[in-house]
């Protein structure tokens, strides 16, 4: 008598598999994409702070007037009022923004569409609630205080917001980084902000 082994799987043991594995996927795949945006706007909040940290530091060490701007150009004239920060923002050092000279290479947000940076002349709660109005740039002083682009009129503070655009994500998170009249960077963490941009 010849016994003979079972070394396959039926139909049903391999479709039982197979909705276990489609279930499990359906679960985790929108935890992965949170994940994902969550490291890139954790990512680039911390090159934002480093951006600035570093811009204030030249104000001091170099005595003089240290701009960071919106734009990916490599002139000044590029720069609007109201315009995305979302395309790069770059360090200038000079006595007028007119006059400064580049002194980094361009920063960009990389290239995921789905993260959104705001700056304002003002606050952020929280909540991700700013306050003030749209700024193209800013800059620090030789004393490392904040300024506008103007380099004479002092900025209380300002704030900027890096979060997920409205409509991505049902669970947003972000980062509010807030820059005081001294000229010191902080960066927390808030959860659903109020509005990121589409």
């Amino acid at each position: 008598m010849s016994v003979r082994k079972n070394c396959g799987f039926t139909v049903v043991e391999l479709i039982t598999v197979i909705m276990i594995v489609g279930v499990l996927a359906a679960v985790a795949v929108p935890s992965f994409k949170t994940l994902r945006l969550n490291s890139q706007i954790s990512a680039m909040s911390g090159d934002m702070a480093a951006t600035l940290s570093q811009a204030r530091s030249l104000a001091i060490s170099k005595r003089t007037t240290v701009f960071v701007i919106q734009g990916a150009g490599t002139g000044t004239t590029d720069v609007a009022v109201g315009a995305d920060w979302n395309g790069g923002w770059r360090i200038l050092r000079g006595a007028t923004l007119a006059a400064a000279v580049q002194v980094t290479r361009v920063q960009r947000m990389g290239s995921n569409t789905d993260v959104r940076l705001q700056v304002n002349g003002g606050s952020v709660d929280s909540a991700g609630t700013m306050t003030g109005t749209a700024l193209n740039g800013f800059a620090f002083n030789n004393f490392g205080q904040l300024m506008l682009t103007d380099a004479t009129t002092a900025l209380t503070q300002a704030a900027m917001i890096i979060c997920v655009a409205d409509g991505i994500s049902t669970s947003e998170n972000g980062r509010a980084i807030s820059i005081s009249r001294s000229g010191r960077v902080s960066n927390q963490a808030v959860t659903n902000p109020a509005s990121c941009g589409s």
